[in-house]
């Protein structure tokens, strides 16, 4: 310890710093709300893992063409996209600081070389460094929804004034400005009210930096399922000889590739969080969300793209795959998840029986010398002795007629996802499969029977609306039925 001495000619010895320490419980402490603050972290995130899957199929291309320099330069610009995605997703740090009434304590406490703690009575003071525990707060669905419409109709707004030639260069100039923050607003506002509602709707508490990682997982399966539909898929299909155009191979890298690969790398994302379920409900909570994370990557391009179409194209664009498209992948992921939650929860279950049993094993004593079971009257044992605290009975009681239950609400009529994984994992591309058969099939057979391109646009139309409201009611049936099982929470 430093000493000094005074001018009074007396030595004084400085008070010791405290030292962090580890708490003997969890503190699960959180923050201040901050709903839009993760919307902005979630907005970077993508846009720079977006960044990084492109550089990164940079490098497989060059592997693949043995150019290595154009594989180096993926690599290597790819290097500060992953350094960013680390540096945001970097474990949140909270320093705790507790001070308890003692009369032992002190007043005062050394928290460093320039900060000293002065409480008003005796006490003894701990310092922690904990992860933040807080849980998933993000804005309202209601308002999410609301922005989004409001998008959509101020952008059909634009592109009816662009076409008619209302307002001349003003609304051009407005068209121009607003362009990327209405790309930025389009591609991500409904993937975060779709959050929104499985979280109002599911009522899991939950962490938000589990939310987000499963989140992030999502758009990391991105990657390795555009390597299928890229790459595998078409190599594939060139070993059969089969000749075909650009037009056909993405007909059917849509009606197979893309929901067998897809849901399989969005299925191993899933898995990755088998710890964490106690339950289908939380495994429909995680296969959901992961799905979320995977439509953001592809709803990024796709709006991106239908920019090429004016306003008019992305208004569409953003409607259809706003209210169809990205509860699709929710949906088809989150029957995966719901199935492997199922199965994580037997496999605890039975580990934790095999624990019981090994507590509950009678143990006998046997003599060395003739191996039979000694049964002496000196030995008492008594049920006392034989039975824990925890298994002593108890007395049920009735609540006071004060005292308001909270009954559950009747939500309608639901059903649940097959609890087999790979069945679910089966109903999961067949219903992707669907999707993207139903929207590449119709407008074909309709232009081969009709001739008319007309009646293959209204085709195209109108079998997306029937897409549209048998995903948002299959969904909303999923949603019903995985909350009849018992809420269970991980905190």
């Amino acid at each position: 310890m430093q000493t000094i001495v005074g001018p009074d000619g007396r030595t004084y010895q400085a008070m010791p710093q405290t030292k962090i320490t580890r708490p003997k419980n969890e503190l699960p402490i959180g923050r201040i709300s901050s709903p839009w603050k993760v919307y902005g972290r979630t907005l970077g995130i993508v846009l720079l893992s977006f960044m990084m899957v492109q550089f990164l199929l940079l490098g497989i291309i060059g592997i693949l063409d043995g150019d290595p320099w154009t594989s180096f330069c993926g690599i290597l610009f790819g290097v500060p996209f992953v350094a960013a995605i680390v540096f945001i997703r970097r474990p949140q740090i909270m320093d705790v600081r507790i001070a308890t009434p003692h009369p032992q304590g002190s007043q005062y406490h050394v928290i460093s070389e320039f900060q000293t703690l002065w409480t008003p009575m005796p006490t003894i003071f701990n310092r922690h460094l904990i992860r933040d525990s807080s849980a998933l707060d993000i804005p309202k669905s209601r308002k999410l929804w609301a922005i989004f419409f409001c998008l959509i109709s101020i952008s059909i707004l634009i592109s009816i004034g662009l076409w008619s030639g209302v307002g001349g260069a003003i609304m051009m100039g407005l068209a121009i400005t607003v362009g990327i923050p209405f790309f930025l607003l389009g591609f991500s506002i409904p993937v975060m009210a779709w959050w929104a509602i499985s979280r109002e709707r599911l009522g899991l508490l939950t962490r938000q930096r589990d939310a987000e990682t499963w989140l992030f997982m999502g758009m990391l399966s991105a990657f390795p399922a555009i390597v299928i539909n890229s790459f595998i898929f078409p190599s594939i299909l060139g070993l059969t000889g089969l000749e075909m155009n650009d037009e056909v191979l993405m007909n059917w890298t849509a009606i197979i590739s893309a929901p067998i690969g897809e849901e399989i790398c969005k299925g191993l994302a899933v898995a990755a969080f088998m710890r964490a379920m106690d339950g289908g409900k939380r495994g429909f909570q995680i296969g959901f969300t992961v799905g979320l994370g995977f439509a953001l990557i592809e709803n990024l391009q796709y709006i991106l793209l239908s920019f090429g179409g004016g306003f008019t194209g992305f208004a569409l664009t953003s409607l259809i795959r706003g209210i169809g498209s990205i509860p699709g992948h929710a949906f088809w992921t989150s029957m995966t998840g719901f199935a492997i939650g199922v199965m994580a929860s037997r496999n605890n279950k039975m580990m934790e029986s095999v624990e019981n049993k090994v507590e509950e094993q009678v143990w006998k004593l046997f003599d060395p010398n003739t191996g039979e079971e000694i049964r002496g009257d000196n030995i008492e044992t008594t049920e006392t002795m034989l039975t824990s605290i925890d298994e002593q009975p108890h007395d049920w009681y009735t609540l006071p007629p004060t005292i308001v239950v909270p009954k559950m609400k009747n939500v309608g009529k639901g059903i649940r996802p097959p609890s087999n994984v790979l069945g679910a994992l089966i109903a999961a591309m067949s219903g992707h499969a669907l999707w993207n058969g139903t929207a590449v099939a119709a407008p074909w057979f309709t232009m081969n029977a009709t001739g008319s391109e007309g009646m293959a646009i209204l085709a195209s139309l109108f079998s997306t609306i029937i897409l549209v409201i048998a995903v948002l009611t299959l969904g909303n049936m999923f949603l019903n039925g995985v909350n009849d099982e018992q809420d269970k929470t991980i905190f």
